[in-house]
């Protein structure tokens, strides 16, 4: 190899007696294994957030800041914008969580939104 130059560890290396098709099996069954992990990885943090939000009890003090800019960005969205001067991404995924709430029967309320929060 030259000097400077860096080897592909990534490369695929053919395998003696081995057809195409077989080594096209064996990467799906890769990239399937890395999915599950992927996919285990995540239901695991999901659960945790699951937990840690049932147990609670209180929220953070800039949450209640969102919180207001979210109801209000839903009562008013123009004035809202308008007179609020925080990143709107985290307001309207707390607006989208409660309309998810209240479209699922959760009963509409200061417990609602603190929830989507």
């Amino acid at each position: 190899m030259p000097r400077g130059a860096r080897a592909n560890i990534h490369a695929r290396v053919p395998i003696a007696n081995s057809t195409n098709a077989e080594s096209n099996a064996c990467c799906f069954r890769t990239s399937v294994f890395h999915a599950l992990q992927v996919a285990a990885v995540l239901a695991c943090c999901c659960a945790i957030r699951i937990y840690l939000v049932s147990r609670t009890a209180t929220i953070a003090p800039d949450g209640v800041v969102y919180i207001n800019v979210a109801r209000h960005r839903s009562q008013d969205p123009l004035a809202a914008a308008r007179e609020n001067t925080i990143h709107v991404g985290y307001p309207a995924a707390i607006a989208g969580a409660h309309s998810v709430l209240t479209a699922v029967g959760v009963k509409d309320g200061l417990r609602t939104w603190e929830l989507a929060g």
